[in-house]
């Protein structure tokens, strides 16, 4: 009986001390506000769409001799997916066929000619876009106002903290043009989701040192820490810092940044949640061929599946350990505890 009655104490006092002990914890951080503008996942490699791939596939078995002006410019496509742009561009030029109506193609062919250094063939190729899709128009501006940048880089040998890549953007910095607007207006949102889109396309396929597309990104930064959201900026200075480990001007950025969310119990946002690594296998055609029942995975998701998912198929492990609060199995161990204790004291 004694026994029974001081666990019975023992349980009676077990809440007061979790109530003590949440009452002392310190208020927990929180992320900041950003109600107006948020960073959406990058898509850095588009899937291969599943007509381009099977193309790709048939060239295979079709003698070059017998290639019309399409097959050319799959297997150039495909040249440039596996990085060897010289060989790609070689095609890319002597094409006389629509390379604008396909976005994929049309990201490859942009990839290759600023891996060659061709920023003239680039701009062209920009301003033909620009007549295809003049709904994008100003996303597109944004996207030659960076090619210029490049080829300013090349031609006059500038060094890059020299360089201003978005021009259109310095009266906004300056506060010259738009002092009478308020911060987070609606042309600082429109600008903001431009420039975004400008940037995803720019960075599509690409994980190397690219100083020119670092510098976009800090200048996004800046724009985006005077009309929007540190949290926003934090974002951009953190992806510039990713092309180019030597930009002391987005690192600077990122510590004043970190500075105001520790002030403000804010949490630091999550740049690998939205700007995931690029995958060096993810165009590796002799591996799709190479996976079993590739067909029968097609049909039964209506789709080409990404190379990563179907590398997945066989190797899916799931996780059945729940979720455990700890205060209610520590609680729920003690009950056990109790029930024990009194089947021993009534067997006893």
């Amino acid at each position: 009986m004694k026994t029974l009655i001081a666990v019975l104490i023992i349980l009676l006092a077990i809440p007061p001390l979790f109530a003590q002990r949440n009452s002392d914890l310190p208020e927990p951080p929180s992320n900041e506000p950003t109600p107006l503008f948020n960073f959406e996942i990058f898509e850095r490699q588009p899937a291969v769409p599943e007509h381009l791939y099977e193309h790709i596939r048939s060239l295979e078995n079709k003698k070059r001799t017998n290639w019309n002006a399409k097959d050319s410019l799959y297997y150039a496509v495909e040249l440039s997916l596996l990085e060897a742009f010289e060989n790609s561009l070689n095609y890319f030029v002597r094409l006389k066929i629509d390379t604008i109506a396909n976005r994929f193609v049309l990201a490859t062919i942009q990839r290759t000619f600023r891996e060659t250094n061709r920023f003239n063939r680039l701009i062209e190729n920009l301003e033909q876009e620009l007549t295809y899709y003049p709904e994008h128009s100003e996303s597109i501006n944004l996207r030659i106002e960076i090619a210029s940048a490049r080829l300013r880089h090349k031609e006059e040998h500038l060094r890059v903290v020299e360089l201003t890549v978005f021009e259109s953007l310095q009266p906004w910095l300056l506060d010259t043009l738009f002092i009478e607007n308020k911060p987070k207006s609606r042309l600082a949102i429109n600008k903001a989701r431009n420039l975004d889109k400008a940037l995803r396309r720019e960075i599509l396929f690409s994980d190397k040192t690219d100083r020119i597309l670092s510098l976009a990104f800090t200048e996004f930064g800046d724009f985006l820490k005077m009309y929007l959201y540190k949290s926003n900026a934090y974002i951009a200075y953190s992806i510039a810092r990713d092309f180019d480990k030597r930009n002391s001007n987005a690192f600077k950025n990122i510590k004043e940044t970190k500075d105001y969310f520790n002030d403000n119990n804010y949490l630091y946002p999550s740049v690998v949640s939205v700007f995931k690594n690029i995958n060096p296998d993810k165009y590796s055609f002799q591996t799709y061929k190479e996976i079993d029942s590739l067909d029968i995975i097609i049909k039964e998701r209506g789709r080409f599946p990404d190379l990563d998912e179907l590398l997945a198929q066989s190797d899916i492990r799931k996780d059945h350990l729940p979720w455990l609060d700890l205060e209610k199995a520590f609680l729920f161990i003690l009950i056990l505890m109790l029930v024990f204790t009194i089947f021993f004291v009534r067997t006893k």
